[in-house]
């Protein structure tokens, strides 16, 4: 007859029974083991409690940190995007935030969908000088992009008077100071990215 454990051979005993000739001795040997796996099955969660609840302190404990504290506060952001016409790359990186707020200093996807339709639709090869005005920047993606790309495209066809620029704008100090640090930092300000009302210091958190 197969033991509680589902078979004649008792794994954590590791005693055989003789069922036919020692029923006695087997019930005996059943409970014991039955009373181990139970004494063992208490010390295994024994540790686990402990060890789950100091897991889930410590996780609390970082998210309660980085709140207050800010610690993943600015990170590096690459961006390429490729000239249609001559199919060079052009390369610029910016400043973002890790998370909001403010939410103009985060790098959304619709700063990068922006650059590459105006890249698409040809904005950065223009007849004449012309300005952009964009509304809500960020951080510059579309801003700092397009003027990088149409200064190569000037560049490459020698005709300076198609020059092009952006005046970029968001709501806050915060992400305008961040706007502008963006655009000098691309060597486009002054000249290519005009920031309004950007704030000549940080501000205050």
């Amino acid at each position: 007859e197969p033991w509680h454990c589902g078979t004649a051979y008792c794994r954590l005993c590791h005693r055989r029974s003789r069922v036919a000739s020692l029923p006695a001795a087997v019930g005996n040997a059943v409970g014991e083991c039955r009373s181990r796996q139970i004494r063992a099955m208490a010390a295994k969660r024994g540790w686990t409690a402990p060890i789950v609840y100091l897991g889930s302190m410590s996780a609390f404990a970082a998210l309660v940190a980085d709140e207050y504290l800010d610690l993943r506060r600015w990170k590096a952001v690459a961006h390429s995007i490729r000239e249609p016409a001559s199919g060079d790359v052009i390369s610029f990186s910016l400043r973002a935030r890790t998370r909001p707020p403010p939410i103009g200093c985060m790098d959304w996807p619709a700063g990068r969908a922006l650059l590459e339709w105006s890249a698409a639709e040809g904005l950065h090869r223009p007849h004449s000088a012309s300005t952009v005005l964009e509304i809500g920047s960020g951080v510059g993606t579309a801003a700092v992009g397009l003027v990088l790309l149409a200064n190569h495209a000037v560049g490459a066809s020698a005709r300076p008077e198609a020059q092009l620029s952006v005046v970029a704008t968001d709501v806050c100090d915060e992400s305008l100071f961040n706007l502008a640090a963006n655009a000098r930092a691309n060597g486009l300000l002054p000249g290519g990215v005009e920031v309004l009302d950007a704030p000549p210091a940080a501000p205050s958190p």
